[in-house]
């Protein structure tokens, strides 16, 4: 009940979605069709059929699907 807003919609803590994250990609990056990269993302571009990611350290990695998933600066 404490994670419904004033809208009606839910917004459950950090720990709570992360778990539920976390447990649904599980399988995809057991089977390696996932890969979690920790890394800061200086550019993207689209390439042919592909994303070509370049990292801050410049390596380079070539992706079907790219998400974006971002956090607020420390």
């Amino acid at each position: 009940p404490d994670a419904i807003g004033p809208d009606g919609n839910a917004y459950p803590r950090r720990l709570v979605f992360g778990r539920y994250v976390h447990e649904h990609l599980l399988p995809y990056l057991e089977r390696g069709r996932v890969r979690h990269v920790r890394e800061r993302v200086v550019d993207v571009q689209r390439v042919n059929e592909r994303w070509i990611v370049k990292t801050a350290t410049g390596a380079e990695q070539a992706a079907d699907i790219v998400i974006l998933a971002t956090t607020h600066p420390k």
